[in-house]
């Protein structure tokens, strides 16, 4: 398996990371797939989906779900 280079690159003046020609942005210990940019330079990550279900106070409890690399994992070495 290659392994995977994120190169840095600045898109409307902010730090985004481009692997493999696709774009990402940080987001704490993530990368996310940005899948284009809005005409104000807002990110779109069209890899991301929600679902609401009802709680027991009557409102609704939502959870985003998103697709993402995990950096910073810990390397091991061999021996």
């Amino acid at each position: 398996m290659d392994k995977l280079v994120a190169n840095p690159v600045k898109r409307f003046g902010k730090q985004y990371w481009d692997v493999n020609g696709q774009i990402y942005m940080k987001v704490g210990t993530k990368l996310i797939r940005v899948d284009g940019f809005e005409a104000d330079g807002t990110p779109i990550c069209k890899s991301t989906w929600s679902e609401t279900k009802k709680n027991a106070q009557g409102g609704q409890n939502c959870t985003v779900h998103v697709e993402c690399f995990e950096i910073g994992a810990a390397q091991h070495k061999p021996g």
